[in-house]
């Protein structure tokens, strides 16, 4: 198992040499084998293409990592790190742009193809020639020359403004402090909330109180839990204008046309290769057939959500008005009020229910669900290099032997690292040369309050949930036994299927063998009582679906804008946008918000005209876990072995939808969500 040497790499100039010299030698070794031309085959053609791409992403992608995770906080620092990512992007975009264009690389993978050999490879050798071939295609090889210039100019930019985008969003979020004074401003926040605060403000020389920020988590807790309106506002107003011409910092980070010229190219792309819109372009390597599909899929859940979610809402408005005289709820007052009728209604708070919840008891929990799952055991390692001194590193075993490892990243780091949770892939399994396997290693971030020192990391539902979802993602890349890096872990999965391992792990958080083993207070050690979990299990589908409704709106907005621009036009980012959320949103949108023009996901994150993906791999996922559940409401294990042979081990190495009958025996049904959401199928 190879490993960065997270102690030793920094976003300097010798690491962008580091990329140069990766790209520099693999284009040598691709030309030289195309120099000596024909008969093209999988282990002298195929085999050093991989390992070219695998030498210049292993020296990328550690620098891109830290970007995400390690930046240094002041702004000439961070200017200086994000130049030296851009010049690496810039070099690793035209290296991709070059590699996918290239006529000989082409014709050499179509002879693969058509030879007598192709039908005696394996499967996944074989679905990865095929998907190399779309991908080829779908990158301008092909085209004429002129053609392919223009595409692989639109390639470039579309990166460096993807990255501009992130950045803008970024920095706008550190323009943004507000200093309290008045801890009566501060009522409602939790504890723990208010201590990270005041912390944030001995920081602050001009500051005597608390600092509030746009950091993820106190934003959360800001609009879940402070009393004062006034802040929820002025918190509200702060993120949902981040990156705007009215936002913190101002026209200098408004993201607005940058998204107008991302849509441009995004549509100029899709006509050189052929399609209407970036959105046919899109489903070409997807799950979905068309847009018509996709767009009828969204709408049959917006006409059961869009009732039920004002239904909500007025139960919501209802509850303000009868308790704190509130005529008429705005979108700043919606998850406060939301949060204390839920408390109201069944007689808990988050707060409470967090005490069940230290962070180790839910990992060993965890741990403890994947071993009866799948058979493998999660041990920590505390001898190796990493980014920061909060990162630990876990290996998984099988039998004995490793079969793959994990770096957590959980807490947040306001202006040093990115808002949100992911996971990403730091090495493939793959088959290296000598015949030797190299292990998978995936990572997860995170961005839980860091709690003070001497006290235990306490997480909400939500943050537990989190946890289960992105090692679900990790589970998939690496309990795979695909050896063959285009179709291994995540790899060659399509969009709209790559959430269905980690939405599926997130439903066994409510099952009461699971909350046994991933409770314990953290005074007594007592797993959550059944009087607690009953009250949580009526809870789940209160406000569903007005959460619903939020996943519909941002999935809609994200495929109109794509199946819908036009050249030539200004795209109606914001009036769609207000549209959409005034449409399905019962409680409105404020004329100010600029939510769009920090939707990371679509303009930055490889979601663009896929972010329906969520709620189709959430169909697939409680479909899923209804297998496990027998019918005392236990957990059927066995089941495990199935799905691992059948979803997570396979890859990208045959049809997804194949990989789901397999398991379920018959096509999904949407049934199972509905009921999850409280909607009548």
């Amino acid at each position: 198992m190879v490993l960065p040497a997270w102690d030793k790499i920094a976003i300097d100039e010798k690491a962008e040499k580091a990329v140069s010299d990766a790209i520099a030698l693999s284009r040598e070794q691709v030309l030289v084998r195309l120099k000596q031309g024909p008969p093209y085959t999988w282990d002298n053609f195929v085999r050093v293409l991989d390992e070219a791409d695998d030498r210049v992403m292993s020296a990328f992608s550690p620098l891109e990592h830290l970007m995400s995770v390690a930046k240094v906080p002041d702004e000439e620092s961070v200017k200086k790190q994000s130049e030296v990512l851009e010049h690496a992007v810039s070099q690793l975009s035209a290296y991709g742009s070059e590699m996918a264009q290239n006529e000989q690389i082409y014709e050499a993978y179509k002879a693969i193809s058509e030879s007598p050999e192709f039908a005696k490879l394996s499967e996944p050798k074989r679905t990865s020639v095929k998907n190399t071939l779309r991908d080829l295609r779908l990158s301008g090889a092909g085209l004429s020359s002129e053609k392919k210039k223009e595409l692989e100019a639109i390639s470039l930019r579309a990166t460096l403004l993807g990255q501009k985008f992130e950045s803008n969003i970024s920095t706008s979020e550190r323009a943004w402090k507000k200093c309290v004074t008045d801890d009566t401003t501060l009522s409602g926040i939790p504890e723990d909330v208010v201590r990270s605060m005041k912390e944030a403000a001995r920081s602050e020389k001009e500051c005597k109180g608390a600092l509030v920020t746009l950091e993820e988590g106190t934003v959360t807790a800001v609009l879940s839990f402070a009393d004062s309106r006034e802040l929820r506002h002025d918190v509200l107003r702060a993120y949902n204008t981040r990156a705007s011409d009215i936002g913190p910092g101002g026209k200098r980070y408004d993201n607005a046309q940058i998204i107008q010229e991302i849509l441009a190219l995004r549509h100029r792309e899709a006509i050189l290769l052929g399609f209407k819109n970036y959105a046919e372009l899109s489903l070409a390597p997807k799950m979905a057939r068309s847009t018509d599909e996709v767009t009828a899929f969204l709408h049959s859940f917006a006409v059961k959500a869009k009732p039920a979610a004002k239904e909500e809402f007025a139960r919501v408005s209802l509850f303000a008005k009868e308790t704190d005289g509130i005529s008429k709820l705005e979108a700043w007052d919606v998850s406060y009020y939301h949060r204390r009728l839920k408390e109201a209604t069944f007689s808990f708070t988050e707060e409470e229910v967090r005490g069940y919840f230290p962070l180790e008891k839910v990992l060993s929990g965890l741990w403890n669900v994947t071993g009866k799952l799948y058979g493998v055991t999660v041990a920590e390692r505390t001898d190796m290099p990493v980014w920061h001194k909060d990162v630990r590193f876990f290996e998984i075993s099988r039998d004995g032997q490793v079969v793959g490892a994990l770096y957590l990243d959980l807490f947040g780091r306001a202006g040093t690292k990115r808002g949100g949770a992911w996971m990403d892939v730091m090495s493939l399994r793959s088959k290296m040369p000598d015949g030797t396997i190299r292990l998978p290693v995936g990572l997860i971030v995170a961005n839980l309050k860091n709690p003070p020192e001497g006290e235990l990391a306490l997480l909400t539902m939500r943050d537990v949930e989190t946890l289960f979802h992105e090692f679900g993602h990790n589970l998939q890349h690496i309990l795979t036994r695909m050896d063959v890096p285009g179709v291994s872990g995540p790899h060659g999965v399509p969009w709209d299927g790559i959430e269905f391992p980690s939405q599926f792990m997130e439903n066994f958080v409510l099952n009461r063998e699971v909350m046994d083993m991933i409770s314990g207070h953290y005074k007594t050690g007592k797993v959550l009582p059944d009087e607690l979990f009953g009250k949580l299990l009526a809870s789940e589908k209160f406000g569903a679906a007005t959460f619903l409704d939020r996943q519909l709106m941002q999935s809609l907005y994200d495929f109109r804008l794509h199946l819908e621009y036009v050249p030539g036009k200004q795209a109606p980012t914001l009036t769609l946008f207000h549209d959409i959320a005034s449409d399905l949103l019962p409680y409105g949108i404020p004329s100010w918000s600029r939510w769009s023009n920090g939707f990371g996901h679509i303009f930055a994150g490889g979601y663009a005209a896929g972010y329906y993906s969520y709620l189709w791999a959430d169909t697939l996922a409680v479909d899923g876990y209804a297998a496990f559940v027998k019918a005392d409401g236990t957990i059927d294990w066995s089941i495990g072995k199935r799905f691992e042979d059948e979803i997570l081990s396979r890859g990208g190495s045959r049809p997804f939808m194949d990989d789901f009958i397999a398991f379920r025996g018959r096509t999904p049904d949407v049934g199972p969500l509905f009921q999850k959401y409280g909607l009548t199928k």
